[in-house]
């Protein structure tokens, strides 16, 4: 492609007089040509290319009011603005000449044309922790966020939702504070959002070759947001979904061998918590004859949810299963904490009901849960041994099964 070519539509001050021939060649060349040539036009070029960033925000901007589907020009603009998103995904200058030079006022307007939205988080997705870093001191940074995760929440573009994903994927794994930042700036419903959608990133990538690194700085902080969660009978706790979400995500990360020291999930603080979730299940669920109902608190909360999402506790129940699990795999010291927080009983307790389309898996759930903590280690052994009489006879038969008892 000629370079006259391209200065034609990155100089020019009405997209509406290219031909959609013009925007698509540039588009293409945009798309195949050598991303370090790329890089070295916008650095040669780097003031056409503020001119043209600049221009084609103003242009759509300037539509907002007016009926786009109805205005001769906005088709054209549409394609000048996918060589802007495919110029922020493919070069990484052209991405800092945007930040340089676009406020994050310019994002908020363009976020809400929901039919360029595929472009937009295309290109979102593409700038990391450098968008955090600058844009961080203006007073509205969390509220571009919070709006982020409610547009993952709401639209049913998958594109959009996956460049979500990897825009947050970036944060999570390169800005050690993010999640306490959104804590401390969002509202409930908007951090409940976050929550989900790290769930999704950990678990579409647990598998692959190259999987999610949560920055340890926010694995901590999810730790200690379970245990804020706990403390002073719950007092300061909303619902039940912030411990859900927060025990879905640890009992997968606590597999992962990257960097993540293990014993932030096995120390006593962590497990001790973790039983204090699982024994309020279990007085809620009637599964406890002996103890007393722990928290009223956590009880007027699963009342605010009995009936319309009556598989909440069982899912609780097999979040804490999983992650004493996980937590206790491979690590001897782990599963003896388990043991000496007292963990094993209400384990056990889990065993006693039946499974339902309600309450699936939690017996299942106990079962394995128990034979990991048991497995090489004599000191749960001698625990489980001396309150073996506690089991019904079908998951006794499965553990025998299991040589989790002899």
């Amino acid at each position: 492609m000629l370079e006259s070519e391209l200065m034609e539509v990155l100089r020019s001050q009405d997209f509406t007089e290219l031909t959609d021939e013009e925007i698509k060649k540039v588009n293409k060349w945009v798309c195949s040509v050598d991303i370090e040539k790329l890089d070295d036009v916008v650095g040669v070029k780097s003031e056409d290319m503020r001119f043209f960033m600049i221009n084609v925000f103003e242009a759509l901007l300037q539509l907002f009011e007016e009926d786009r589907e109805t205005h001769r020009g906005y088709p054209k603009i549409k394609l000048v603005y996918r060589i802007y998103a495919n110029f922020s995904t493919r070069s990484y200058m052209f991405r800092n000449l945007c930040l340089k030079h676009l406020e994050l006022g310019h994002w908020f307007a363009i976020i809400r044309y929901t039919d360029i939205l595929p472009e937009t988080c295309g290109a979102l997705c593409c700038y990391g922790k450098e968008f955090y870093k600058e844009y961080l001191i203006d007073e509205n940074f969390f509220t571009f966020f919070g709006n982020i995760t409610d547009i993952y929440a709401e639209s049913s573009d998958k594109e959009v939702s996956s460049s979500i994903k990897a825009f947050f994927w970036k944060m999570f794994e390169e800005v050690p504070t993010i999640l306490n930042d959104c804590y401390d700036l969002f509202t409930n419903h908007q951090f409940l959002r976050l929550l989900q959608i790290v769930k999704s990133i950990i678990e579409m990538n647990y598998e692959a070759s190259s999987p999610v690194v949560i920055h340890e700085g926010n694995v901590s902080f999810m730790v200690s947001l379970l245990g804020e969660w706990c403390q002073d009978d719950f007092k300061d706790a909303v619902d039940l979904y912030i411990p859900l979400f927060l025990m879905e995500s640890l009992a997968t990360i606590v597999l992962y061998e990257h960097g993540i020291k293990k014993d932030i999930f096995g120390s006593k603080e962590v497990l001790n918590n973790i039983k204090v979730i699982l024994t309020n299940v279990l007085c809620n669920e009637g599964k406890s004859n002996k103890m007393p109902t722990l928290s009223g608190k956590f009880k007027d909360l699963w009342s605010e949810k009995e009936e319309s999402e009556p598989g909440l506790l069982n899912d609780l129940k097999v979040c804490c299963l999983k992650l004493l699990t996980n937590i206790a795999v491979n690590s001897h010291k782990n599963k003896v904490n388990v043991g000496v927080c007292g963990l094993i009983e209400p384990i056990l307790q889990c065993s006693l009901g039946k499974t339902t389309l309600d309450s699936p898996l939690g017996k299942e759930w106990s079962v394995v849960c128990i034979k990991t903590l048991t497995e090489e280690c004599p000191e749960n052994q001698k625990i489980l041994m001396e309150i073996k009489d506690k089991l019904n006879s079908s998951v006794l038969e499965s553990l025998k099964e299991k040589t989790v008892l002899i």
